[in-house]
């Protein structure tokens, strides 16, 4: 646990790049990566016509990226799930597209039945999530991390654990969410979570998240806001009731980090290692570090293991 946030608070330790884009030029925000038989999946949103759009690219060295396929439009914050049956699951927060004001935001979901089938952008099921947490003509549901996928019979049973925030008085607050057999959803506030977030001092905003599974132990990344400036920080939920908050240095400095993920891949040197990912808002960005932050460095080794 101290490992992980010393890996994620020490950029210049790691292997590093940021502004990142991909190979087309388009800007990879909120980029979420997998393993891939070949190298590494990545899916994210790039801003194209004044639209936000959501798309998938490859790389072998996780520092170049070649565009796949566009999986979404009007749509941004994805993550990306392979299921246990080697199916995919994306979720992103889709909008209505209008610029002139709040707008609506809800969240969407679609399986992908195989790597092909992902790869060529062929969907073969896609749901669209009912508000229930905020009003549906103005209100956004978005944001979502998966934290659990189970399957009984294919993901025409299965259950899948969602996590999402929601706008709650001029806030963002987190909330859990279900999707039942692709069809079914249900949700409810994470009241805990957001309680845990303010007992840290991070008053404001209750953003994105992402979670890693770390030997027997599942630990949760989080952005936040303190309330009295604009800057995204970042905390580390390390047991439930419990947020340390992560002081993330950079070589020059910047201040703000928003829409983290982790990953435990195998790194290009063919060690397992700790992949992070986070959005550096020009507002807090130190120069020609704002944009798409990427990082990488392998596990720390052991006596008899690693």
């Amino acid at each position: 646990m101290s490992w992980l946030a010393g890996a994620l608070e020490n950029v210049g330790q790691a292997t590093a790049k940021f502004g990142l884009h991909d190979d087309l030029g388009c800007p990879m925000a909120t980029l979420k990566i997998i393993d891939s038989p070949d190298g590494y999946l990545g899916v994210y949103h790039c801003l194209l016509a004044e639209q936000f759009r959501v798309r998938l690219a490859r790389s072998t060295d996780l520092l170049h990226w070649s565009f796949q396929a566009e999986l979404d439009s009007r749509a941004s914050q994805p993550t990306l799930a392979q299921l246990p049956d080697h199916s995919f699951v994306l979720a992103v927060e889709a909008d209505n597209g209008d610029g002139a004001g709040p707008g609506r935001r809800w969240l969407r979901f679609r399986h992908y039945a195989s790597l092909v089938a992902l790869l060529g952008a062929h969907p073969d099921r896609t749901i669209d999530t009912p508000h229930t947490l905020t009003a549906a003509t103005r209100g956004a549901e978005g944001t979502p991390n998966i934290y659990s996928a189970r399957l009984f019979a294919g993901v025409a049973k299965s259950r899948i654990e969602v996590g999402f925030h929601y706008l709650h008085l001029g806030l963002d607050r987190q909330a859990r969410g279900e999707l039942t057999d692709f069809s079914a959803w249900m949700a409810r506030p994470d009241e805990a979570l957001d309680t845990a977030l303010s007992r840290a001092g991070l008053l404001g905003k209750h953003g994105d998240r992402d979670v890693l599974a770390l030997g027997s132990t599942t630990l949760t990344v989080l952005e936040a806001q303190d309330g009295r400036d604009p800057l995204w920080h970042l905390a580390l939920l390390t047991s439930p009731g419990t947020v340390v908050s992560l002081h993330i240095r950079t070589p020059r400095g910047s201040r703000s980090f928003a829409n983290p993920t982790m990953s435990l891949l195998r790194l290009p040197t063919g060690q397992r290692g700790l992949v992070a990912t986070m959005y550096l808002p020009r507002t807090g960005a130190a120069a020609r570090e704002a944009g798409e932050l990427l990082y990488f460095r392998p596990l720390p080794e052991y006596p008899g293991g690693s």
